[in-house]
């Protein structure tokens, strides 16, 4: 059965037609939006919840707010995946985050929704390039053909060289990247001109 086919069946059977059913390889994700209540259903149909979903004030800010400035004694930090899609974005756009010090407080996974702020958001657009503007869950995690996942950190500027990225012993699980070459035709990995990366684990698919 596809996502579209149980969350029809959902709506059928529950009675209740504000639901929305978002799925992986490994579990769906289901969302009673009049409740705001989150349950997840494995691929053996054993179903955990209701999930709370931790929220940041400052979702995609890595400053929080200004309240960081990313110097060795008040790093930026990384808390959600939006903060990392931010920093991703900004880094592209020309901001300097040179000799600057970012921290990953958290393991986060891009194919669960308990790593968003709020895994429905539309606000960053059509992250894949795929011409259709999807929550930000699917435009990261989505591999059809022409979708190229999460945007490498510095795939278009320099401005992250002599940076420090600090995984605190977290990881980073589940990142669909497919995007091989800059606009320049350099190779490109995760993160570009970094002057260090540690404590820090990647999972995934970097094509």
């Amino acid at each position: 059965m596809t996502v579209l086919n149980f969350e029809e069946e959902l709506k059928t059977n529950s009675g209740q037609r504000d639901v929305v059913a978002i799925g992986n390889e490994d579990s769906i994700i289901v969302n009673f939006r009049d409740t705001n209540r989150y349950y997840e259903v494995d691929k053996d149909g054993n179903i955990q919840g209701p999930i709370e979903l931790g929220k940041d004030k400052f979702a995609g800010d890595i400053t929080k707010g200004g309240s960081l400035d990313g110097t060795e004694e008040k790093p930026y930090e990384i808390s959600c995946i939006e903060d990392l899609v931010g920093f991703s974005k900004s880094v592209s756009e020309g901001n300097d985050f040179y000799n600057k010090n970012i921290k990953l407080m958290r393991t986060l996974d891009f194919n669960s929704i308990l790593s968003y702020d709020n895994f429905l958001a539309t606000r960053y657009g059509d992250l894949n390039t795929d011409g259709v503007i999807e929550n930000i869950k699917t435009e990261l995690t989505k591999k059809e053909e022409g979708c190229i996942g999460f945007t490498p950190i510095g795939c278009k500027a320099q401005n992250f060289r002599n940076g420090l990225f600090d995984g605190k012993e977290n990881a980073i699980k589940n990142i669909y990247q497919n995007k091989k070459k800059d606009v320049n035709g350099t190779e490109l990995a995760l993160f570009r001109f970094a002057k260090e990366i540690k404590n820090l684990s990647i999972s995934g698919e970097i094509i």
